[in-house]
């Protein structure tokens, strides 16, 4: 049965509402959570300040998870890095995360991994397990998706659906090592507070330099809904769901093993740049965007 949360403010949807959708999607027994978010699309319905809005729900989020869990935030800058070649672990603003994600960064009790293009916000007891871990590419063997398939971790959209908070679905796409992506190495500088760290870098399985792929991850939601389990709120006025990490890794593999381009609507047109340009842009790398040592024995 659900927790009545008291409700502590007059507001139009109200603290307690937040509570009782958290409690609905994230079961208690669950020991990591992982939520990207997207906070604009519900955040009007509290009756609060706006330039505070997103550390109220900040609040409510940490209060349900407590000190006994681990908590996990996206803190993308991807786009920033390529343009600027500079990473700042504390003054680079997450944007491509959104709000939830800038005022955690502002958190002491968040810390923050060191992968300048794809990193995350972390507190709780396993903070030090994520700290560590070498990410020697941005969804491999060592990485923090596979770390969260590692340990089950509850992977929860918040205000926005499966495809706009896609990060544990490209996973299987580097297992698989589907043919529409290749490695590439991003180069640049990393800094803390404005005082230098070192020279940084990050290996993504990346899609065409000319962004030719129309990628729809929710193909996978049926498979996951149907074969596995999404958690969901019964409140429509915020959309949240949830499913466990290992879940859809399970599900992305059906849809994968089924269609190695299942992700991908023109279809024709990936395989297309795969016959006929992939090796031409992978040579005109620079010396410096080339990465071999890894496994590239395509899985299909």
């Amino acid at each position: 049965m659900l927790t009545s949360y008291p409700n502590t403010q007059r507001t139009t949807f109200s603290r307690g509402d937040f509570l009782n959708i958290l409690e609905e999607v994230i079961p208690q027994d669950d020991n990591v959570v992982v939520i990207y978010s997207g906070i604009w699309t519900f955040a009007h319905l509290f009756k609060v300040d706006p330039l505070k809005v997103s550390d109220y729900i900040l609040d409510c989020i940490e209060y349900y998870i407590g000190k006994e869990k681990t908590l996990i935030l996206p803190a993308f800058c991807a786009s920033d890095f390529v343009r600027t070649k500079i990473f700042d672990i504390k003054r680079s603003l997450p944007r491509e995360s959104g709000l939830l994600s800038i005022s955690a960064l502002k958190r002491k009790e968040f810390a923050r991994t060191h992968n300048p293009m794809h990193s995350y916000l972390v507190k709780g007891p396993l903070q030090k397990d994520v700290l560590n871990l070498h990410s020697t590419t941005s969804w491999g063997d060592d990485s923090i998706l596979s770390w969260m398939v590692d340990v089950n971790a509850r992977i929860c959209p918040m205000g926005l659906d499966w495809n706009s908070a896609c990060s544990p679905f490209h996973r299987i796409e580097e297992i698989f090592q589907v043919p529409y992506r290749y490695y590439k190495k991003f180069n640049g500088t990393m800094y803390n507070d404005g005082v230098f760290v070192r020279k940084c870098s990050e290996i993504k399985y990346s899609y065409p330099l000319n962004n030719i792929l129309d990628l729809d991850y929710s193909i996978v939601i049926p498979t996951l809904r149907d074969g596995y389990k999404i958690s969901e709120s019964s409140d429509s006025r915020i959309l949240m769901q949830s499913s466990s990490a290992k879940d859809i890794l399970s599900a992305t593999q059906d849809v994968l093993n089924n269609d190695i381009y299942a992700y991908v609507k023109n279809k024709h047109d990936a395989i297309n740049w795969v016959e006929k340009f992939k090796n031409a842009e992978i040579e005109s790398l620079g010396e410096d965007e080339i990465y071999n040592n890894v496994d590239k024995k395509n899985h299909t």
